[in-house]
C-alpha cells in the first residue's frame, strides 16, 4: 500500500464463528507492518458498543484518538478498532492473540454485552452452545481450517441444529433464545467470560502492552426488558391474581397515582418477583416518587431478570472489576465506564441522555466513556515516561475534529428510529414512548437537510480535514455528505479515492465509489469498482443492490433483477433493495408486485421518502389517487428538498382541482430544481389555464430548455406566445413541436395557422 507493507482486516475471520450468511466484520483496518518509531499502538477489542454502533465514525475510540493527539502533541498514536457486531469474549480472545503479534502498547477491552447470545453462548443461534471452555477453544481451532468448517456444517445437519437464517436479521433473530437468570447454563457463561477476560489480559501483557478493562454501561431507565418469564411452578390461580394486581397497578400508574401503583405491584411481586417487566414497573414508580437509589436497584433487577440477554448484567460488570483487581499488579487497569456514564446521567440512572437504545452510547455518552478510558491510558503511558502536555479536549472540540455535524446527527437519528421499529424493541413496554422520543430527535434535526445547513456541514468537514488530513474516516464521511447531501458525485469520487489510497481493501468505500461513479455517468466504471468490492467480499448485499441499480440504468433488466434478489436473500431487511426491485417491476408493468416491494421497503424503513414517492406514482397508475396523495404528502414532509416529490404532489393536487395547493408545490419544485422539466411544464400549464400567460411563458421556456424533446411543451408555449402577439416566436416553437412529432396533425395545423396569422410569404421560412 503506497510502497508500505501493512496488516489489513480479513472478513473471512468471521467464518470461524458465523455461518456464511450471517458473517460479521470489523471496520477497515490498515496497520503498518513496520511500526514507526515513537508510535503508540492502541487496540480496541469488543463488539458493537466498542465499535461505536450505530455511527462508528463518532464512537469512543475515535474520540479517544482525538484526545490522545491533543493531549500528547508531537506523539503519534494509532488507535485500531477491531470490534465486530454480535461477538463475545469467545471471539475477542483470538482477536486479542492476533493483535498481540502486532507490537501493541495498549489493549482497551470493552466486551460483555453478548456473552449469552454471541458464539457458543447459552442463547446463541450462531453456533452450537458448548458448556466447556476448553471445548469451545478446541472448536475454534478446528473451525479455523477449511476441513473444520465442512465438518461443522455437517455436524449441524446431523444433530438437527437450529435452522440458519438466510440473512442477517439483527436482534430479531434471537427472539426464541430466552435464557432465565437462574438457568444452569448461565454459570458456564459467567465462568467462560471470566476465563476469556483473564486470557485476553495475559495476551496483551505477554506482548508488553498495558491493558485497560472497561465496565459496560447499559440503558436502565429507558430500556424496558426485552422479554420476561414467570417463575417455574406458578399455578393458574396465582397467575390470575398476579395479572389482576399488575393490571390494577398499570391503571394507577397511567393515572400518575404512583404510590397506589407501587402498592399493587409490590403485592404482585409477593406472588412472583422474577418477572422482569414487573421489576421495571416498580422502578418507574420509585423514580416518579423521587426514590432514586431504590429505583436504580429495581432497574438493575429488571436488567438481570431480562430473558433476552442483550445487555451486560450485574454479574458481568462485577467480573470485570474482579479481573482488573486480580491482575492490577501485572499492568491491568480498570476504566469504570459504567460508573462514569451513571455519574453523568439523570439521577445516576442511564437513559436516552447518554444511550441511543439498550447499550449503544450517543456522542455525549461516548465522550464520557472515552474520558474514563483516557484516565487509565494516561497512567499506563506515565509508566512508560510519557506525560500529557495539554488538557483533554472538550466534547465540542472532539465533535469539531470528527466533523460530527448536524447533517450527520440527523442520519444517526434516522438510523436509531429505524432500529426501534424492529423486534425485539417493538415488544418492549415503553416502545411507544421510545419511538416518540426517537421521532422527536429526527424532527428536531430535520433542518440539517436544508441546503444552507448542508453547506455549513461541508465547511465543517473542510475545517476538520485541514486539521486531520490523513484521517481516512473523515474523507469517507465527507464523500457521503457530498454525494448524498449536495449531489456532488464528482467531489465524492475524489474523497473516496483518497480513502482507498490508504485502505484499498475497504469494500465499503469501494461500494460508495462505485455508486458515486455511476452518479457521474460513468456506469461502466461503477460496475468495475463494485465487482472489485464483491471480489473482496462476495456476500455483500449493499454492493449487489448498487450493481442492480446500475444494470437497470443500462437496460439490463434481467441482470438487475438477479442482483436485487441476491441482495435481499443476503439481507431481507434491505429496504433499499426492496425499493429498487419495486422500481424495476414497475417499469416491467408488474404493478401489484411493485407495490408489494415498495410496501415491504416502507415496513422496514418508513422514512424512505423516495420509495414513498415511487409508491405514490404506482398507486396513481392504478387509479388509487387518494392513497397516492397521502403517500406524497408524507414523502414531502420527510424530504422537503425533493423537487421530484413536490412535482408529483403538485400533479396529484391538480388532479383534485386544488389549484392553489398544486401551484405551491410546483413552485417549490422549480425553486429546488429549475432544470426539472415536468415541474416547469406543470406550473406553466396551471398558470396558462388561469389566463396568466405572461407568468406561464418563462416556465414553458424553462421546460423546453430542460427537455428539448418535450413536444407538448413546445406546442403549448407556441400557443401561449401567439395569444400574447409574439407570432414569430410562436412559429419557431410550433416548428420545434413538429420536429419532435412530425406525424402529429394538431402540431401541423397549429404551425400553418400561426404562419397565416403572422402573414407574408416569408413567414413560413423565417429562422430556417
Amino acid at each position: 500500500m503506497g510502497g508500505r507493507r501493512v496488516w489489513t482486516d480479513n472478513w473471512r475471520f468471521g467464518l470461524t464463528f458465523f455461518p456464511p450468511s450471517l458473517v460479521r466484520t470489523p471496520d477497515p483496518i490498515a496497520i503498518p507492518v513496520s511500526k514507526p518509531s515513537g508510535t503508540i499502538r492502541v487496540f480496541v477489542l469488543g463488539s458493537s458498543a466498542a465499535k461505536g454502533d450505530p455511527a462508528p465514525a463518532y464512537g469512543f475510540s475515535r474520540i479517544l484518538d482525538v484526545m490522545l493527539g491533543e493531549r500528547y502533541p508531537g506523539r503519534r498514536f494509532e488507535v485500531v478498532n477491531t470490534a465486530m457486531t454480535a461477538i463475545n469474549s469467545n471471539v475477542v480472545l483470538p482477536i486479542a492473540r492476533n493483535c498481540a503479534r502486532l507490537q501493541p502498547d495498549i489493549f482497551v477491552v470493552y466486551t460483555g454485552n453478548n456473552e449469552v447470545i454471541g458464539p457458543f453462548g447459552a442463547g446463541t443461534i450462531l453456533t452450537p452452545h458448548i458448556r466447556s471452555l476448553w471445548a469451545i477453544r478446541a472448536s475454534v481451532a478446528v473451525r479455523g481450517t477449511r476441513i473444520g468448517q465442512l465438518l461443522d456444517s455437517g455436524l449441524q445437519r446431523v444433530t438437527g441444529g437450529r435452522a440458519v437464517p438466510k440473512g442477517w436479521g439483527g436482534m430479531a433473530m434471537f427472539l426464541n433464545s430466552q435464557v432465565r437468570q437462574d438457568d444452569p447454563r448461565m454459570q458456564a457463561v459467567y465462568a467462560h467470560y471470566r476465563g476469556n477476560l483473564e486470557d485476553i489480559c495475559k495476551a496483551g501483557l505477554r506482548a508488553g502492552a498495558g491493558v485497560v478493562l472497561c465496565t459496560l454501561p447499559v440503558n436502565l431507565r429507558e430500556c424496558a426488558p426485552f422479554a420476561s418469564a414467570h417463575r417455574p411452578g406458578l399455578g393458574a390461580q396465582q397467575l390470575a391474581a398476579w395479572n389482576a394486581l399488575c393490571d390494577q397497578g398499570a391503571k394507577a400508574e397511567a393515572a400518575h397515582a404512583y404510590a397506589d401503583a407501587l402498592h399493587s405491584y409490590q403485592r404482585a411481586e409477593a406472588i412472583d418477583g422474577t418477572y422482569a417487566e414487573l421489576q421495571y414497573r416498580i422502578a418507574r414508580c420509585l423514580f416518579a416518587l423521587g426514590d432514586y437509589p431504590h429505583a436504580r436497584e429495581r432497574y438493575a433487577r429488571a436488567l438481570d431478570l431480562d430473558t433476552l440477554r442483550f445487555r451486560a448484567d450485574t454479574r458481568i460488570n462485577a467480573t470485570v472489576r474482579q479481573v482488573a483487581s486480580l491482575m492490577a499488579a501485572q499492568g491491568v487497569r480498570l476504566a469504570d465506564g459504567q460508573k462514569a456514564v451513571e455519574a453523568a446521567s439523570l439521577h445516576g440512572i442511564p437513559g436516552h441522555d447518554l444511550l441511543y437504545e439498550h447499550v449503544h452510547l450517543n456522542f455525549h455518552g461516548n465522550y464520557v466513556f472515552a474520558r474514563a478510558v483516557l484516565s487509565q491510558v494516561d497512567q499506563l503511558l506515565a509508566s512508560k515516561g510519557l506525560h500529557p502536555r495539554r488538557p483533554a479536549p472538550t466534547e465540542t472540540e472532539c465533535a469539531q475534529q470528527l466533523a460530527f455535524t448536524a447533517w450527520d446527527q440527523y442520519g444517526v437519528a434516522k438510523a436509531v428510529l429505524d432500529r426501534l421499529g424492529l423486534a425485539p424493541f417493538t415488544n418492549q413496554l415503553d416502545h411507544e414512548q421510545d419511538v416518540r422520543w426517537a421521532r422527536g430527535e429526527v424532527e428536531r434535526l430535520r433542518a440539517a437537510t436544508q441546503p444552507s445547513a448542508v453547506e455549513a456541514a461541508k465547511a465543517q468537514y473542510e475545517h476538520a480535514l485541514a486539521r486531520r488530513p490523513n484521517d481516512w474516516v473523515l474523507h469517507a464521511r465527507f464523500g457521503d455528505l457530498l454525494v448524498q447531501g449536495l449531489r456532488d458525485a464528482a467531489g465524492a469520487v475524489r474523497q473516496y479515492r483518497t480513502v482507498l489510497a490508504s485502505t484499498p481493501q475497504d469494500w465499503t468505500t469501494l461500494n460508495s465509489l462505485g455508486s458515486a461513479l455511476a452518479a457521474t455517468g460513468d456506469l461502466d466504471g461503477g460496475i468495475a469498482v463494485l465487482q472489485e468490492a464483491l471480489r473482496i467480499k462476495p456476500a455483500y448485499p449493499e454492493a449487489l443492490n448498487n450493481m442492480g441499480m446500475i444494470l437497470a440504468q443500462q437496460g439490463k433488466a434481467n441482470e438487475a433483477l438477479a442482483r436485487y434478489q441476491e441482495a435481499i436473500a443476503l439481507d431481507p431487511g434491505s429496504a433499499m433493495a426492496h425499493g429498487n426491485l419495486g422500481d424495476l417491476l414497475r417499469e416491467q408493468g408488474k404493478i401489484p408486485e411493485a407495490i408489494s416491494q415498495y410496501e415491504q421497503a416502507l415496513r422496514i424503513d418508513p422514512e424512505l421518502s423516495g420509495v414513498r414517492n415511487n409508491l405514490a406514482v404506482t398507486l396513481a397508475r392504478q387509479g388509487r389517487k387518494d392513497e397516492a396523495l397521502a403517500q406524497l404528502r408524507i414523502a414531502a414532509r420527510l424530504d422537503p428538498q425533493s423537487a421530484e416529490t413536490h412535482c408529483n404532489l403538485g400533479q396529484a393536487l391538480l388532479s383534485r382541482r386544488d389549484i392553489r395547493g398544486a401551484e405551491a408545490e410546483f413552485r417549490k419544485a422549480v425553486r429546488l430544481r429549475p432544470d426539472l422539466a415536468p415541474a416547469q411544464y406543470g406550473l406553466a400549464r396551471l398558470l396558462g389555464a388561469q389566463g396568466r400567460y405572461d407568468e406561464a411563458i418563462p416556465h414553458f421556456q424553462a421546460a423546453v430548455q430542460a427537455d428539448p424533446g418535450h413536444a407538448m411543451a413546445h406546442f403549448l408555449l407556441a400557443q401561449t406566445l401567439l395569444l400574447r402577439g409574439r407570432g414569430e416566436e410562436a412559429i419557431e416553437q410550433y416548428r420545434e413541436a413538429v420536429r419532435c412529432q412530425p406525424d402529429n396533425p394538431a402540431f401541423q395545423r397549429g404551425l400553418q395557422q400561426a404562419i397565416s396569422v403572422v402573414g407574408g410569404p416569408m413567414a413560413g421560412r423565417r429562422g430556417r
